[in-house]
C-alpha cells in the first residue's frame, strides 16, 4: 500500500510536541511492514533539500491571484521518503503578528535561540491561526 502523511512537524526535521515523535515512528513501522510511505512537512529555515520537485506557481483567477508553494524533495530515511512544502511567506514574522510556539530544529547544535517561529497566517475564515 502507498501511504502519505502530511504534518506540521516531524522528527528528525522539526519538533514542538508529541506529533513529531509519531510522524517519525509510525511511517518507519509501516515501511517495516512492507508499505511505501512518504511524509510531507513544512520546510522550516535550515531544512536541507535535494531538489525542487514542483515549482511555485501563481495563477491569476477572477481578479485575484492564487499562489501555490513549491514542493521540495528531502531525503529517504529508514525507507521513508520526506518531501517539504516550501513557502517562505508563511515563515516571515512581522511586528503585527503574535509569535506562535517555537519549532526547535533538531540539529546537533540547535538551541532555543535558533528556534523558528512561523508567522500567524489567516485561515479560510480570515482569522489568524
Amino acid at each position: 500500500m502507498r501511504i502519505l502523511f502530511v504534518a506540521s512537524e516531524g522528527l528528525p526535521f522539526s519538533k514542538t510536541g508529541g506529533l513529531a515523535d509519531v510522524v517519525e515512528a509510525l511511517p518507519k513501522a509501516l515501511v517495516g511492514l512492507g508499505h511505501e510511505v512518504a511524509v510531507v512537512l513544512p520546510r522550516y529555515r535550515g531544512t536541507k533539500i535535494n531538489s525542487v520537485v514542483v515549482p511555485s506557481v501563481t495563477i491569476p483567477m477572477g481578479g485575484t491571484r492564487l499562489r501555490f508553494p513549491s514542493v521540495a524533495d528531502g531525503s529517504v530515511i529508514s525507507g521513508v521518503h520526506y518531501l517539504f512544502v516550501d513557502d517562505p511567506a508563511y515563515l516571515i514574522a512581522t511586528a503585527s503578528t503574535v509569535a506562535p510556539p517555537a519549532i526547535i530544529p533538531t540539529t546537533p547544535n540547535a538551541t532555543a535561540s535558533s528556534a523558528v517561529r512561523p508567522s500567524k497566517s489567516p485561515n479560510m475564515f480570515g482569522v489568524p491561526t
